[in-house]
């Protein structure tokens, strides 16, 4: 089994006077970008064959040159164009919240020209940050995705792991499932959304509570991004069957937890 690993993230703020540039970027490649992914030991098995491709970490900063991202880019567009007649899957570590100049959403750009070459089933599976913008066809390109729960992100070594765990099951059990996506008429900022306050605990809960039932892998509250003035900005929901016959049930469900979330719009408030 050979999957390709990396991690790109950035939380651009595209109203402030700078910019993101490699010198702004912590960047590592190979066994030294694994050391930084926290994927623990989930890919340690004789059977398999991870190429770490790079680690880039932005931070917090401004828009991305887009000469900068364009180098990243590259770097795991030629990594799966080497390997792909055994590649079996990819495991990607993205924020959500990048934003790059001429671009816009670097996550979004890096899935589509991925999919380009890998074709639609390939098993693709993103670890994110909550708080990010999602699209429908960035969703639908993917074939696993979730966002860490708790805010300050404690979670972020559970969930890579949890990540790169169902995608190597995805791998073995292969699943026509399809991520279900729900997008709210909300915008949210970090501050109104920390894990220990409500509602965000209780909307924790009932994600737990989803996930009881067999019949869902996964369930993500994508939190959003506002610092980006863009059309996508703002909450989602995903929900992952567990199988394909499973699909109908977890646009229900979807529904359900959209529904849950949004009837709590007016409990959000700031903390700190």
């Amino acid at each position: 089994m050979k999957i390709i690993a990396a991690k790109f993230t950035l939380e651009a703020n595209e109203h402030v006077p700078m910019f993101c540039d490699l010198e702004n970027t912590a960047l590592s490649f190979g066994k030294e970008a694994l050391s930084h992914m926290q994927l623990g030991d989930v890919f340690d098995r004789p059977d398999i064959e991870l190429i770490p491709v790079l680690c880039a970490d932005a931070g917090c900063s401004g828009v991305m040159r887009k000469g900068c991202f364009d180098y990243l880019e590259q770097r795991i567009l030629n990594a799966v164009r080497e390997h792909l007649p055994e590649l079996d899957g990819i495991y990607l570590h993205l924020h959500g919240a990048s934003f790059v100049e001429e671009i816009g959403s670097g996550e979004q750009h890096l899935v589509r020209e991925i999919r380009k070459l890998t074709g639609p089933y390939l098993p693709l599976a993103i670890a994110c940050d909550p708080h990010g913008n999602l699209t429908r066809d960035y969703v639908e390109n993917t074939t696993f995705i979730r966002s860490y729960r708790e805010a300050p992100h404690t979670d972020i070594a559970a969930t890579v792991q949890r990540t790169a765990r169902t995608l190597i099951e995805r791998i073995e059990h292969p699943q026509s499932a399809r991520p279900v996506y729900r997008k709210l008429p909300l915008i949210l900022g970090g501050e109104q959304s920390v894990s220990l306050d409500e509602p965000v605990r209780t909307i924790n809960q009932f994600m737990d509570q989803l996930e009881q039932d067999p019949r869902i892998l996964s369930c993500s509250w994508h939190v959003g991004y506002l610092r980006h003035d863009c059309p996508e900005a703002g909450c989602g929901i995903v929900v992952i069957p567990q199988t394909e016959a499973d699909q109908a049930y977890a646009e229900t469900i979807a529904d359900q937890l959209a529904e849950f979330v949004w009837n709590k719009r007016h409990e959000f408030h700031h903390t700190g």
